[in-house]
């Protein structure tokens, strides 16, 4: 039996990790191939396999930076953790995980995730000494007939919002986005400026999922408003992180050296 090992994917590795991907997530063709545009397989990729097949997947996007203390480091996203069904419950992914860890220590960079579901938690702080929780909140607000303040609002590129955001988000840790990881949000999400600040959001179920809003928070009310009349619908679900006094889990994340005065902002996630 062929040895099993750890590697980077290959280009020629793509017709089976879409396959993967399908059969896992369920998510359509066009979303996985749009993905693989901004984070090629052979770039983002990493598989455990054995001869030709592959046992387990997962992507470790890089790109971003994470600025804390007015110092810069990289950080890599954990994304879309994928075994065939056939291989499941031997470790394979654990191992890949594993591996993960160990660069992140080699080479010095943050690295994080949003787990999937909330018992994954305890998971990734087995695996992959993910044993920091970043928190945050979702907030549902519904249409307002009342007349609220206008706010401009008006579509941007990912590299201008990448801009916005690192004025908004200047004086709080954060993660920096690359341009790649912007430009793959904007495949499905829409990013605006938004008064004094940025958001980003996308449409589901007839909700407005609003994945990132900075702005002021006495803007907050007015802006989410803003951004139901301009998509035209009736509730928004509104995402924050960063805050002391919030609790839902959001981030994952190996212990950082120096630890952070403040919660970190870990930016979107692809949810």
């Amino acid at each position: 039996m062929a040895e099993c090992v750890i590697r980077r994917a290959a280009a020629a590795d793509r017709p089976a990790l879409q396959t993967l991907w399908e059969a896992v997530f369920g998510d359509p063709t066009e979303w996985i191939q749009a993905f693989f545009t901004h984070f090629p397989p052979e770039t983002s990729g990493w598989v455990v396999g054995r001869g030709t097949e592959i046992c387990s997947a997962a992507y470790l996007l890089t790109g971003n930076r994470l600025i804390c203390g007015g110092q810069s480091r990289p950080c890599a996203y954990v994304y879309a953790v994928a075994t065939p069904k056939a291989q499941r419950g031997h470790g394979y992914a654990s191992l890949l995980m594993r591996h993960f860890a160990q660069m992140a220590g080699e080479d010095g960079f943050a690295l994080y995730t949003l787990p999937a579901e909330p018992g994954l938690y305890a998971w990734y702080r087995a695996v992959m000494d993910a044993s920091e929780i970043g928190t945050g909140c979702e907030i549902t607000i519904q249409r307002g007939l009342q007349n609220v303040a206008a706010v401009p609002i008006r579509s941007v590129s990912p590299a201008e919002y990448g801009q916005l955001r690192e004025s908004c988000l200047a004086a709080v840790p954060h993660v920096a986005l690359s341009e790649a990881f912007l430009s793959l949000q904007a495949e499905y999400s829409a990013l605006v400026k938004l008064g004094d600040g940025c958001a980003a959001a996308e449409i589901e179920g007839g909700t407005l999922q609003v994945k990132e809003l900075l702005v002021p928070e006495a803007q907050l009310e007015d802006a989410a408003q803003a951004l139901l009349r301009h998509f035209d619908l009736d509730a928004a679900v509104v995402r924050r992180q960063g805050a002391h006094h919030t609790s839902q889990p959001l981030a994952a994340f190996r212990p950082l050296a120096p630890a952070p005065g403040s919660p970190v902002n870990w930016g979107l996630f692809l949810d």
